[in-house]
């Protein structure tokens, strides 16, 4: 404008007008309309004022809706104008557009560090639970942040030193099995060899204590084992509550069952034969001479096995403790060794059961066992 001959600034001006919308023009008063102090408004006033090398601040007015910008010259102050059309994007669009960006990235940030973070957690969540079933999982990646790996190499260490605790309790009690069941082989051939003067009655009695002995061994040798949780097999939960109400009826006692029509699931076979032959060889021997009651309701996802009893009954708060090990009712008037009901916990847990003891109308006790169950 400055280096142009007076002549030619008209059609300057309307060259920047219909080519460029620009409006050129010296200013007259003081610059239109307010000051703005949009992102992008700022950024365009640093830009003019490192290539004119003067400080200037662009207004913006409503009628029209156009941006100004004055630019001092040797001659004149020139006042330059464009619509706010001439920006392509609306500014406060752009900034809500770029704050929506931040934080969305942001979060998508968070959530694959929260990821990488928890991972690891959840896989030591699921080896604790191996291991507290006496199960021996796959060592941990020691990978990830350096308290990450480090918890890691430590539990890894851990879950080997319970392993090697286990393997040596159950070496120690099969040993002490074998040494304790030899004498009494050799305790139940001498019963039989012994002449036909000796009192009958006393050697039922001594067969009985070697039998209930014996029993209280395995009891033992069963828990020191564990449970390792078992592989679901297609089979007729009649049919097994059948051979295990033969069992303890062999025994002596009396059981009140019904064999059901056909319940085909899928269960743990071994498992459930265990865990039912020691509630009712209990029920048989805290029920006073009562019989013993079997139900069995097989519904298409969960099959509840129910044995109940007429003996003195467990308090409330002795329904939990009597599952630990060694552990019996304050009113329990029949020999054992607190095992049974334990192994019966500890079947469970490995199976993905529910067993609990429940007071029964009448008197008595409950035991139930759900079994969530594969049609």
């Amino acid at each position: 404008w400055v280096e142009l001959p007076p002549e030619t600034r008209a059609d300057y001006q309307t060259e920047l007008r219909q080519n460029h919308r620009l409006l050129l023009e010296p200013a007259r008063g003081p610059q239109p309309g307010v000051e703005t102090h949009l992102p992008y408004l700022a950024l365009l006033q640093k830009a003019l004022a490192k290539r004119t090398g003067v400080e200037s601040h662009l207004t913006r007015s409503s009628h029209p809706e156009m941006y100004w910008v004055d630019l001092p010259t040797p001659e004149t102050t020139l006042r330059i104008g464009f619509s706010h059309q001439r920006i392509g994007a609306y500014p406060s669009r752009v900034v809500v557009a770029a704050v929506a960006a931040v934080v969305l990235a942001s979060l998508l940030t968070a959530l694959l560090l929260a990821r990488w973070l928890t991972r690891p957690l959840a896989r030591m969540t699921r080896a604790t639970d191996a291991v507290g079933l006496g199960d021996l999982p796959p060592p941990l990646p020691e990978t990830g942040p350096r308290e990450l790996q480090l918890l890691a190499r430590r539990f890894n260490h851990m879950a080997r030193d319970v392993r090697k605790l286990l393997e040596s309790r159950t070496t120690l009690l099969a040993g002490v099995s074998h040494d304790l069941r030899t004498p009494l082989a050799r305790l139940r051939l001498s019963l039989a060899m012994l002449p036909d003067s000796v009192d009958s009655s006393l050697i039922v009695d001594i067969e009985r204590d070697v039998e209930s002995m014996d029993r209280l061994i395995g009891q033992h040798l069963s828990f020191a084992r564990g449970a390792a949780p078992e592989p679901p097999q297609p089979c007729d939960l009649g049919e097994i509550l059948d051979a295990a109400v033969a069992d303890v009826r062999r025994q002596g006692a009396q059981v009140v069952w019904q064999t059901p029509d056909h319940c085909i699931r899928s269960v743990p076979v071994l498992a459930l034969r265990r865990a039912l032959a020691n509630l009712l060889d209990n029920a048989w021997r805290h029920g006073q001479g009562s019989a013993t009651e079997v139900q069995l309701d097989c519904a298409p996802t969960q099959v509840v096995v129910r044995i109940l009893d007429r003996g003195p009954g467990i308090a409330d708060d002795e329904r939990e403790r009597v599952f630990e090990p060694f552990q019996r009712a304050r009113h329990a008037r029949a020999p054992g060794s607190g095992l049974g009901l334990a192994i019966v916990r500890q079947l469970a847990d490995a199976n993905g059961w529910a067993v609990s003891l429940h007071r029964r109308d009448g008197g008595g006790t409950e035991a139930r066992v759900e079994i969530p169950t594969q049609t």
